[in-house]
Parts: structure tokens; sequence; C-alpha cells
């Protein structure tokens, strides 16, 4: 994902073979977090929010689940 942000924000093009990969395989990812926000543009470059929306998603997921294994561990 953060690959795919930074191809984004450098205007990578996305008709060749190694950009267009990482946009198809890391859509799955983040299509759910899609439209949550507008993308913004920063001094002429996209910052892709569902992009971030998904980092920061997926980041509380994690956490959430290692808490829970946690608390089971213990027993």
């Amino acid at each position: 994902m953060f690959l795919r942000l930074l191809l984004k924000f450098l205007g990578a093009n996305p008709q060749t073979l190694i950009v267009n990969l990482v946009y198809k395989h890391s859509d799955v990812v983040i299509s759910p977090f899609s439209f949550i926000f507008p993308n913004i543009y920063w001094r002429g470059h996209l910052i892709e929010m569902s992009g971030v929306c998904a980092i920061v998603g997926y980041a509380i997921a994690a956490f959430i689940v290692f808490k829970i294994l946690r608390i089971f561990a213990r027993d």
C-alpha cells in the first residue's frame, strides 16, 4: 500500500507493467476504503486518501486482533 501511495504521489505512468501490477493487486485491498474521503492534491501531487485510510484502518484492525490474541494467550 505504501508503494501504491508513493507511485500515485509521484505520478507514475499506470500503463507501465510494474505500476499497473501494483495498482491492480492493491485495488482489492484498498477498495473497502474507496470514497471515504476525497483525494487531495498537494503541490501538484496526488495524495490518495483511500490508500491512507486503508493503511490506518488495517493498522487499527491488526492492533485489535493482537490485543484479543494476547488476552486469550494468557490462559
